[in-house]
Parts: structure tokens; C-alpha cells; sequence
């Protein structure tokens, strides 16, 4: 190891069994912001009062959450409807327009025949051969 014999930087305070005097520069661990002349009584009080803000706060924004969130379903809900009520009228708009074609298909039509008409259909078709005897007498 290249320089193995180099002095320790955790042991600078230290000279072989006795410590220095001096205190150290750094903080302990416990210790991440330097006190102040506070007492521990006002601190706490600050602390809590902190605490209490930030819960405020806290709320607030759960609130303020909460409603955007019930706004945005209320609003998907409401195209939702729509969407449906929508689609119900066009269904409705197509079934009565193939009714309506439907209707004059018959009326211009009339009877649509399949493979071969029925028997009284042949029957009721026919015309008399008297027909032409009488003359039609003009009203």
C-alpha cells in the first residue's frame, strides 16, 4: 500500500493516549442545525406550533385535491350521459328511418313474392272473364 504510513485524519485530535483540549470542529451527529439561546420549553412550543402548520396545510391541499378529483369525475360522468343519450337517439333515428323504408317498400311494391305465390293469392288474382260484358257506366 503506497502511503500506509500517513498520519490519520481521525485521530488529529488525539495525541497517543491523551486528548486534546481543543474542541472539535465538526458537529455531532445528533446536532444538524447549531443551537441558539433558546430554552427547550420555547422550542418544543415552535416545534409543535410548526407541526400544526404544516398539518394546515397538509389538509388544504387534501381538500383542494379531493374536489379537482370530484369535479373530474362529475364532469367524465356528465360526457358519459351524454355520450349515452347520444347514441340512444341515433339508434332511435335509424330504427324509424328502415321503418319508413320499409313502409314504402310496401306501398310501391306491394306484394313481394318469394319462390312461387301462394294458392288464394293466385286465386283472388285472377279476373273474371265477365268483366269486360258490363260497361262501366260514367257517373
Amino acid at each position: 500500500m503506497v502511503g500506509s504510513w500517513a498520519p490519520r485524519l481521525e485521530a488529529e485530535g488525539w495525541k497517543f493516549w491523551k486528548r486534546s483540549k481543543t474542541e472539535p470542529s465538526t458537529l455531532s451527529q445528533g446536532a444538524s442545525v447549531p443551537v441558539e439561546d433558546v430554552s427547550a420549553q420555547e422550542a418544543e412550543k415552535q416545534r409543535v406550533e410548526n407541526e400544526k402548520n404544516l398539518q394546515k396545510e397538509q389538509r388544504a391541499q387534501r381538500r383542494a385535491e379531493e374536489k379537482r378529483q370530484s369535479e373530474l369525475t362529475q364532469e367524465s360522468k356528465k360526457t358519459q350521459r351524454q355520450i349515452r343519450r347520444e347514441q340512444r337517439e341515433v339508434v332511435s333515428r335509424q330504427k324509424k328511418v328502415v321503418r319508413s323504408l320499409t313502409k314504402n317498400q310496401q306501398k310501391v311494391g306491394g306484394y313481394q313474392p318469394a319462390d312461387k305465390p301462394s294458392f288464394f293469392r293466385r286465386l283472388f288474382s285472377r279476373k273474371s272473364k265477365s268483366d269486360g260484358f258490363f260497361i262501366p257506366s260514367d257517373k
